[in-house]
């Protein structure tokens, strides 16, 4: 996940991560897990935020923490642990290079 504050008013993405967790307790080999991309730029994570990342940890959610200097940056970290190599596309104007395995 990425992009998403996972505020707790957001109640419908938490219903769909404990309906998740209960899929997976239920059918471990079919139902895949899910990660959470936390973005610091920086600060350090606060009391708040780490009981939201807790949180999610207990729903079964790998959190990845990213430390970058500002919200584009960790967009590039993010989708470069997704597919290495991707964020050195950004400065060309081909990005169909992205598509090739």
């Amino acid at each position: 996940m990425i992009g998403l504050g996972m505020e707790y008013t957001e109640s419908i993405l938490w219903w769909l991560l404990v309906e998740k967790f209960a899929l997976q307790m239920k059918y471990p080999s079919y139902v895949g897990g899910a990660t959470y991309h936390h973005v610091v730029v920086g600060k350090k994570i606060g009391d708040r935020d780490r009981v939201k990342l807790n949180m999610l940890e207990d729903l079964g959610v790998r959190v990845a923490v990213v430390n970058a200097s500002s919200y584009e940056d960790s967009y590039y970290q993010i989708a470069d642990s997704i597919k290495p190599g991707i964020s050195k596309m950004r400065k060309t104007e081909d990005w169909k290079g992205m598509y090739k395995p």
